[in-house]
């Protein structure tokens, strides 16, 4: 109940008061003109009445305010508290965003470089996972795109790749050698990198100036959650230096992508491992 009000209520109970006390008083002026039976119990009954109606009357409006006021106090606390809550939930939900993203597994490419590798490097290298994008013979040296692939977050992953990808679907993907083959499912703490190698022919790479692949991978975190990250490969100038012998190419890797990865697609997944086993 505001100021107002309560003014208004205190005017009402004066000009109530003030009408109780002036009527006896007016009836008595009055009296000695008019023919009455009024007598002086009875203005002391109507006085005592009046009285008795004052009070009663007070004490019902000064319960009316208390309980508005009670109200209002008491719907001022449950605002509080509503905005109390609020700003709960609104933390709660930022500390499991930010446990989401502790949890969310993340890698990126920190280095590349191209290089030739040996039959016998490629099949007993234990450092490096060698896979084959283009047809290669398999028993001579061929160049490797080394990619460096590091774990940016701040616990432990694992993660294997699924595919490459251009717009004329020259690219694919095949583990080379058994000891690959094994080592296909890659397991990296906090800030640890493992190295990539994707073999072609000399030929094969020099013929991607300006192209765009797509890279797969699929990620796994500490508690068995499996996401897919795709990486966008651009090559934007790659050559052959005729005096170090060696392919000098400038390459891109934009547009990180992760997502959920489907479960449908990875009961396929593992109905193939199942298969190979």
């Amino acid at each position: 109940m505001n100021k107002r009000i309560l003014i208004l209520i205190i005017l009402l109970l004066a000009v109530a008061v003030g009408i109780g006390l002036l009527t006896p008083i007016l009836i008595h002026l009055y009296s000695v003109k008019v023919a009455s039976e009024i007598s002086a119990d009875g203005i002391l009954g109507y006085i005592v009445g009046y009285l008795s109606f004052i009070t009663t009357g007070s004490l019902a409006l000064y319960a009316i305010f208390q309980t508005s006021n009670s109200n209002n106090i008491a719907q001022k606390y449950n605002d509080i508290a509503q905005q109390y809550n609020d700003i709960t939930n609104q933390l709660l939900d930022m500390e499991n965003n930010n446990f989401q993203l502790k949890i969310r597994p993340f890698v990126t490419i920190t280095k590349y470089e191209f290089k030739v590798y040996s039959q016998s490097e490629i099949l007993n290298n234990s450092n490096k996972t060698f896979f084959v994008v283009d047809d290669w013979d398999g028993a001579s040296n061929t160049y490797g795109l080394t990619l460096r692939i590091t774990n940016t977050t701040e616990s432990f992953l694992s993660f294997e790749f699924d595919k490459t990808q251009d717009e004329n679907d020259n690219w694919h993907l095949s583990v080379a050698g058994e000891n690959n083959i094994k080592s296909k499912k890659i397991f990296l703490m906090s800030g640890e990198s493992q190295e990539i190698v994707l073999l072609a022919d000399r030929e094969f790479f020099l013929k991607q100036k300006s192209n765009r692949v797509l890279i797969t991978i699929l990620l796994e975190n500490r508690f068995a959650e499996k996401y897919k990250m795709t990486i966008e490969m651009v090559f934007t100038l790659i050559y052959q230096d005729v005096y170090e012998n060696k392919i000098i190419a400038y390459i891109y890797f934009q547009n990180y992508q992760i997502s959920p990865a489907d479960l449908n697609y990875n009961m396929k997944k593992l109905k193939e491992d199942n298969a190979k086993k």
